[in-house]
């Protein structure tokens, strides 16, 4: 599974885990995202066979594309679906830049020239940071509305990278699931 990304930056990851430390404690049973693995996703490019990795590298190694550094407001936290026995809980912006959707629009187009299906779902930028079953469901919606203003603070963008998931690598491990394969600073 690759996929191109906004990785945080150390203080972002810091600034979640510290707001996210009484939500851990209240809420056991929800597995949390690894702090290494916080990132905003921009284009997901699926599973890969190693000589289709390989040739994306090819491609990427040459450069990415250009952008302006722009500032990420981190703020509240929802769930995928809503209201649901089970789902994903993510953090979201106050805003999204409009510099963030040019290159996600941008690195949309490339990857078609390069040979992959576009992307019929809208862009929405999330931040995972866990993922919960219907035993927890209930409490998980009922509190939830408490933190749809919580502020994870701001950071500024500054690169992007291709990232994958890395090889036997589980969702319930206290390590990191992904790796990173290329960045591309502004």
């Amino acid at each position: 599974m690759a996929f191109f990304a906004i990785p945080l930056p150390d203080e972002g990851k810091a600034r979640i885990n510290e707001g996210l430390a009484a939500l851990r404690k209240d809420w056991p049973d929800v597995r949390w995202v690894h702090p290494e693995d916080y990132h905003f996703t921009l284009r997901f490019l699926g599973g890969l066979q190693p000589e289709a990795m390989t040739r994306l590298l090819t491609v990427v190694k040459g450069g990415g594309l250009p952008f302006p550094p722009f500032t990420l407001n981190l703020q509240g936290i929802s769930s995928f679906p809503p209201q649901r026995d089970r789902g994903v809980l993510w953090i979201g912006l106050n805003l999204m830049p409009p510099e963030m959707l040019d290159l996600q629009m941008r690195l949309e187009q490339a990857v078609q020239a390069w040979g992959f299906e576009a992307e019929t779902r809208p862009f929405t930028p999330h931040l995972t940071i866990g993922r919960f079953k219907n035993h927890d469901a209930a409490g998980i919606m009922e509190r939830l509305p408490e933190f749809a203003a919580q502020d994870f603070g701001q950071f500024t963008c500054r690169e992007y990278a291709l990232m994958k998931r890395r090889y036997g690598a589980r969702d319930h491990e206290a390590r990191p699931l992904y790796e990173v394969l290329a960045r591309f600073p502004v």
